[in-house]
């Protein structure tokens, strides 16, 4: 009787705890486990983006320099600002994300930037951010450029590319400031970015600044060949159009007598009308008929799209030109401007000349 009284507890004190067990897994998680997980997936979802300061000019860095961190998402959003003491920096507890960011030095009036694609490896990479003293003189850059212009069903797709050369030595920037771009007042999805020949692969996102005389860049131009690319949509088959312009003191002082640029244009019947610049007609190999268009100084040149069809783009590759779709394509394009600028004149460059009061 007493041993059957014992086996009775024992299995009640049994039950007891079976019960208790499938009570407690009906409540929620413990908010200490909850937290203690929050925690660790935290720390595993966050990294450390560590650098360099190179000056590329050679000089000691006395100007203060300040480095910023953005994501670059549906624009640009700053993450953290930092002012380095010494040759090294670091930026802590930065997120892992699916976006790139970008790492922007802001020394002596002009910024320089690092593209950090969204991967571990490029995270946890030394990042060198290259530096120059300022002071590249305007008749170290030179510049040439091509215009594709696409007709559409609503207006015109535009996309401008320069070939922007800083042949300053010793190594120095050049403030992009000084250079205003005439993007149209009434264009629309409006982006640009720039292209380092032989040192980046992604093209870097620039911000486009509007001046009462223009549009420009607040970027310190490197010492190198790049390529900035704008691109804009306007209503209508009418563009206005104006070379780009230098500006000193908030005003246009230097400004080319002639500058020459490649146009093209899609559909190939769509032949626009131009006035207020001469024209000549080329034909590219491997992209077909062209313009060879020469801006009279300070003067505005109208193009007309009215004449023939419009493209259809494939929504899916809307972001990819239908003239420019490989690169070879682009570098032809590029070269055979270059060649034709040289051709007439030089390779187009910057110089001095005094605004008429």
């Amino acid at each position: 009787m007493i041993t059957v009284i014992n086996n009775y507890s024992k299995s009640r004190i049994v039950l007891t705890i079976v019960l208790l067990g499938f009570l407690i897994s009906l409540l929620p998680i413990s908010p200490l486990f909850s937290q203690a997980n929050k925690q660790y997936q935290n720390q595993h979802q966050k990294t450390q983006i560590k650098g360099v300061i190179k000056n590329m000019t050679g000089a000691k860095t006395n100007s203060i320099l300040t480095i910023e961190l953005f994501k670059l998402a549906t624009g640009m959003q700053l993450i953290k600002k930092i002012k380095p003491i010494g040759k090294s920096f670091v930026f802590s507890s930065v997120k892992k994300i699916n976006s790139p960011y970008l790492i922007r030095g802001l020394y002596q009036g002009a910024s320089y930037t690092i593209l950090i694609p969204p991967s571990e490896r490029f995270w946890k990479a030394k990042q060198v951010l290259k530096i120059y003293e300022s002071g590249a003189n305007i008749k170290d850059i030179h510049i040439s450029s091509a215009l594709y212009v696409i007709k559409k069903k609503d207006g015109l797709s535009i996309e401008e590319i320069f070939n922007i050369q800083n042949k300053s030595f010793p190594p120095r920037s050049f403030p992009m400031e000084k250079i205003l771009f005439n993007i149209p007042v009434n264009a629309t999805g409006v982006k640009s970015s720039i292209n380092y020949i032989h040192t980046y692969k992604v093209p870097i996102p620039l911000e486009v600044k509007r001046h009462k005389d223009g549009s420009f860049f607040d970027h310190g131009l490197k010492p190198a060949n790049s390529i900035l690319t704008l691109r804009y949509n306007i209503n209508g088959y009418k563009l206005r159009h104006k070379p780009w312009e230098i500006r000193e003191n908030n005003a246009v002082k230097y400004s080319n007598p002639s500058v020459e640029a490649i146009l093209i244009w899609r559909p190939a019947n769509a032949v626009p009308i131009v006035k207020g610049a001469s024209h000549s007609k080329v034909n590219i190999p491997g992209v077909g008929s062209a313009y060879k268009i020469n801006y009279k100084n300070k003067g505005y040149t109208d193009l007309n799209f009215k004449e023939g069809d419009i493209v259809i783009l494939d929504p899916i590759k809307s972001d990819i030109n239908p003239v420019l779709d490989t690169p070879v394509k682009t570098i032809i394009v590029l070269l055979f401007t270059l060649i034709c600028i040289i051709g007439i004149s030089r390779v187009v460059s910057y110089r001095q000349r005094e605004k008429p009061d």
